[in-house]
């Protein structure tokens, strides 16, 4: 008979739960308006994507899914930084002084769940026409009762 044979014996079972990001990551905000003047040098960092996982720390990766221009803006991956690849000339600008570049923000590692930030950037004109002086020193008289 079974139940007249029990002996007992127990083992220890530790499951370890592997958290897996179903959530997308957080940005603010996801639409992102900004200037540069036409004689800012290549390198220089526009603005810099502020993204975090659902965990609130910064594990993200950044990737350009498109731009207007291609060869003007860059992301990049690790810090999220926005940046001029090369300079760019009000009076011969791309897409109408208007540059836009698409960037998806995903967990480290991971393809999935992504969020998707538009950069906005408009070439805003620097005035290139000094004035021209032909003397290094200019004299008035001003009346003191002139009005």
């Amino acid at each position: 008979n079974y139940q007249n044979d029990v002996t007992g014996n127990s083992q220890t079972v530790i499951i370890t739960v592997i958290p897996v990001n179903v959530y997308p990551p957080r940005c603010s905000p996801f639409d992102i308006y900004i200037g540069v003047f036409e004689n800012e040098t290549a390198n220089t960092i526009l603005t810099t994507l502020n993204c975090t996982d659902f965990y609130g720390t910064n594990n993200v990766d950044y990737y350009r899914t498109s731009a207007s221009n291609v060869s003007v803006l860059n992301v990049d991956q690790q810090t999220g930084n926005i940046s001029l690849i090369r300079t760019v000339q009000y009076r011969n600008p791309p897409a109408n002084n208007d540059l836009q570049i698409t960037v998806d923000v995903v967990p480290k590692g991971k393809q999935l769940p992504n969020t998707t930030l538009t950069v906005h950037v408009r070439v805003l004109d620097v005035d290139n026409n000094r004035p021209q002086f032909t003397s290094n020193k200019y004299q008035a008289n001003i009346s003191a009762h002139s009005e």
